[in-house]
């Protein structure tokens, strides 16, 4: 069974068919003819054929996003959550939807010959030649309202420096190289590693900031211009409460390259290219964006409580702020 939105878009999503179009993926799995797991996934379980985990899957095709919603309760929280952005007036849920994936229904397939349903969403790093994405999970607390107590001990164990100072963790992320083009990878057991500097400088590893070298004032610009944003969205929403939520930041790193190197060509040019784009509307079907933020991972998404602030979220993303501005007010490339 499938659901999708009914707007010119249905027409784009992929046509899955049960076993006439599977073919052998990884490890002997099989997937449907279009699909393929994600490969610039950097955080949660990826695909593993003998753990028989899914992953992310993409569909070569369209580019749509397939998220599996494997764990009953949450996926189907999750799912909730879009359906109520989709259909909702509410001025919150309204703005909400710019800062979230584009979401077009569900659809289930058969994967290690188990039905599975899957979120369809926008792929955000859609049309980017070399995506560098980091998963920021954002706040100081990551353990839900219906947490056990040996659950809430888990959380509270994980990322525990970087969450106590900063109120964010990194779970993943990748990152080509502007100077080589290499593509390095980091999963969720080097970002429980980082302390309270190695936050920082997987920050700047990130934004491809090289040792000596002034940073890129546009890129870190783009970025905080989508967080003030949602700063200033949740400095009034007071429908949702967020927790173990994330944010998903990518870039194109051949665009950034370009921008070196009309930086070395012609210095009050780029400064002038600098300043442009950065109040864009937030609308996704500007697909040629080279700096994208969304909100994402909605399994821990609860009802507000006594009418009050998400301040959990907020102040976290407020420390990431300031973190970033710090790093842009280094040595910075106009």
């Amino acid at each position: 069974m499938t659901t999708v939105d009914s707007d010119d878009d249905i027409e784009k999503l992929p046509h899955i068919q049960w076993d006439s179009t599977t073919v052998p993926g990884p490890s002997g799995c099989m997937f449907p003819g279009e699909l393929t797991p994600l490969e610039c996934q950097i955080a949660g379980h990826p695909f593993n054929g003998e753990k028989q985990t899914i992953g992310v899957l993409v569909c070569r095709r369209t580019g749509h996003i397939l998220k599996p919603a494997t764990k009953i309760i949450l996926g189907e929280r999750e799912i909730a959550f879009y359906e109520s952005l989709k259909n909702s007036h509410d001025p919150v849920a309204l703005e909400l939807k710019k800062f979230v994936p584009r979401y077009y229904g569900t659809t289930e397939l058969r994967v290690f010959n188990n039905r599975t349903k899957f979120l369809i969403l926008r792929n955000i790093t859609k049309g980017m030649a070399e995506p560098c994405v980091i998963d920021i999970k954002i706040g100081f607390r990551t353990w839900d309202p219906l947490a056990t107590p040996e659950k809430r001990r888990t959380e509270e164990l994980k990322y525990a420096e970087s969450k106590r100072t900063y109120g964010f963790c990194i779970t993943g992320y990748q990152v080509y190289s502007v100077l080589s083009g290499r593509l390095r990878k980091y999963d969720r057991d080097h970002g429980k590693q980082l302390g309270v500097e190695g936050v920082v400088e997987a920050l700047e590893d990130f934004l491809n900031i090289i040792p000596g070298k002034p940073v890129c004032r546009q890129l870190v610009s783009e970025i905080l211009t989508y967080l003030y944003k949602i700063e200033r969205l949740f400095n009034m929403q007071r429908k949702y409460c967020f927790y173990s939520s994330s944010l998903l930041v990518a870039y194109d790193a051949q665009h950034l390259r370009q921008h070196y190197r009309l930086c070395r060509s012609s210095p009050s040019q780029f400064s002038l290219s600098c300043t442009n784009d950065i109040t864009q509307n937030d609308d996704e079907s500007t697909e040629d964006k080279w700096v994208r933020v969304k909100m994402i991972d909605f399994t821990h998404v609860f009802p507000g409580e006594n009418n009050d602030l998400d301040r959990n979220y907020r102040d976290g993303i407020q420390m990431l702020i300031q973190l970033l501005s710090l790093i842009k007010k280094s040595d910075c490339m106009h």
